[in-house]
């Protein structure tokens, strides 16, 4: 059996672990599932208002972005993530926008 968890947060940053009860060789017993013995943590993305007033990446907050799939405009590296240059970032957005 294998499971899919989705952590994020709106507006700050959190850490966690996971506590699961399992059911192995008939008996229950606790894991913990960390990020090698650390919490896993998230953290919220820089936002900024779009012209139409909804909230927006502010993607030139960061000193460097890593970007793949749809969001890469060179359409060469597709499923590969590729570093940017934020304000460079910004700018392709803007084009195809």
């Amino acid at each position: 059996m294998a499971f899919l968890i989705y952590a994020s947060t709106l507006r700050h940053s959190c850490s966690f672990s996971l506590a699961l009860d399992v059911l192995a060789d008939g008996r229950q017993q606790t894991v913990t599932v960390s990020n090698h013995g650390q919490p896993f943590r998230v953290t919220a993305l820089y936002t900024k208002k779009d012209k139409d007033g909804d909230a927006d990446v502010d993607v030139e907050k960061y000193r460097v972005l890593y970007v793949a799939g749809n969001g890469d405009f060179s359409g060469k590296h597709a499923g590969i993530w590729r570093r940017w240059d934020p304000s460079e970032y910004a700018h392709a957005v803007a084009k195809w926008r």
